[in-house]
């Protein structure tokens, strides 16, 4: 009995010392951000005073509200449209017959095996011809497409007893009518975790954004922050730059508390099988 009690203990102390270790970095975040910027003054984890100036100088330094909007209409359109063609693409690999599925099956597995940095040039190129660099869409479009999210939406869909779409079209519905409102409803769990994640990836991409849009007005919050680091001249005022990042990251934690019940629920039928 000894023995097993110390062993629950060792590991729950064991998971306490890594979530506090991977709090760390947030906590460090949200101290400097409230923390005056004095070069005379080490960086300190517990600062003696909080002060919100950070928070009132970047939006005087910086057009915070615009970079903003513009990342959460990127991440709100991309997640919406990844999530469209992935479970119409999902359920049409899943049940549909269609001439050559092997091969398109295939090709959506070899997505990914190829490193999304491979892709970059040809994109850019595919973009530059469609006259769409410097322009939203040229972020969007890409992330639209997701051999993962098509995967995950067809083993879902082939998990799921087929009695429930032949009942739909007994009843005369049609494949789409079946598809939207019998076999998607029920991936609402999955559709919400990979909808989080897709959100998360638009919302805090910088490689490809950095590429394509030349304007800042129409540049998103990852790039705010290296605008913003940039404008410094003698030294880096970390303070503001935490200050700017936890505005930058307060969506991404309201999303999660908000879907986390979800979340893990959806993580859970995902290992459903029939």
């Amino acid at each position: 009995m000894l023995v097993n009690f110390i062993k629950k203990k060792s590991a729950l102390l064991l998971l306490i010392s890594f979530a506090l270790l991977t709090l760390l970095p947030f906590w460090a975040m949200v101290v400097l951000a409230f923390s005056p910027f004095d070069l005379s003054q080490p960086l300190s984890l517990l600062p003696t005073r909080w002060s919100v100036e950070n928070f009132q100088q970047v939006h005087q330094t910086i057009p915070l509200l615009v970079y903003a909007c513009n990342s959460f209409a990127i991440a709100i359109l991309a997640t919406v449209c990844s999530l469209y063609v992935s479970s119409t693409a999902g359920y049409a690999l899943a049940r549909l017959p269609f001439k050559h599925k092997a091969v398109w099956q295939g090709l959506v597995w070899l997505t990914l095996m190829i490193p999304p940095q491979v892709n970059i040039v040809p994109l850019f190129i595919l973009m530059k011809q469609a006259h769409l660099l410097n322009t939203h869409w040229a972020i969007i479009l890409p992330a639209c497409i997701s051999g993962v999210m098509v995967v995950l939406y067809q083993q879902w869909f082939a998990s799921q007893p087929v009695a429930l779409e032949e009942s739909a079209q007994l009843e005369g519905a049609s494949v789409w009518q079946t598809f939207w409102h019998v076999c998607f409803p029920l991936s609402q769990g999955l559709t919400i975790t990979l909808g989080l994640g897709s959100f998360i990836n638009a919302w805090n991409g910088f490689l490809w954004p950095l590429i394509v849009l030349q304007e800042d007005k129409l540049k998103t919050l990852p790039l705010a922050l290296a605008l913003l680091k940039e404008s410094f001249r003698d030294a880096t005022n970390w303070p503001l730059l935490m200050a700017a990042a936890c505005v930058s990251v307060l969506p991404i934690i309201v999303l999660y508390m908000v879907g986390q019940k979800l979340l893990i629920s959806g993580l859970s039928q995902g290992g459903i099988k029939e």
